[in-house]
């Protein structure tokens, strides 16, 4: 076992099975980093020097170690991350940001984190797809009224704010950010097959 990084006590078959098809020689600095980022481990991500050009390493899906730690819910080492100077508006290499990531995991403390540290909250992937679309399709109510409360006046007599509560908006709101992630697929689907 590498000292860099412990082992979580329980891991999932998949993982092991995953872990287990990499060679030796795969077992790079890098695997650790995303590992510990991963896993939460500070004093894994501490071992290594952390400098902006680390914090800007990208494994094999596009991920740096600040979405990793995002993503899998480690609020802690995602505050250190940023305070070291990592980009909160980082892309995977399907172009969807951090905020997405955290708004499809319901992850709202993860989110306003993020948010403070400057992450773009209406960025649009090259999907066509938001971190609220992201929210609403896969039914994460308390991250779509954190994202919603950041663009909804709360003035109850603004026009827009009657939309923002009640059966018809969720209903509208569901429909139209599946419609949008599959317009964009069959269109990137279409690309592909001409």
């Amino acid at each position: 076992m590498n000292s860099k990084l412990a082992a979580p006590e329980e891991v999932s078959t998949a993982w092991k099975e995953y872990r287990s098809s990499f060679s030796q020689k795969e077992f790079t600095e890098d695997f650790y980093w995303f590992e510990a980022a991963r896993t939460g481990n500070l004093p894994g991500i501490l071992s290594r020097r952390v400098t902006p050009s680390s914090l800007e390493i990208k494994d094999s899906r596009g991920y740096t170690a600040l979405m990793l730690s995002s993503y899998h819910g480690h609020s802690d080492l995602t505050r250190i991350l940023l305070g070291f100077g990592a980009d909160p508006n980082a892309k995977d290499a399907s172009g969807n940001s951090i905020l997405m990531g955290v708004a499809f995991k319901g992850n709202v403390g993860l989110a306003q984190i993020l948010i403070e540290a400057g992450a773009d909250p209406d960025y649009i992937s090259p999907s066509g797809q938001s971190a609220l679309q992201m929210a609403v399709m896969f039914g994460r109510k308390d991250m779509i009224l954190f994202l919603e409360s950041l663009s909804i006046p709360l003035d109850p007599s603004h026009p827009t704010h009657r939309f923002s509560e009640g059966g018809f908006r969720n209903k509208f709101r569901f429909l139209s950010a599946w419609t949008s992630y599959l317009f964009s697929f069959f269109k990137s689907n279409r690309k592909r097959s001409n």
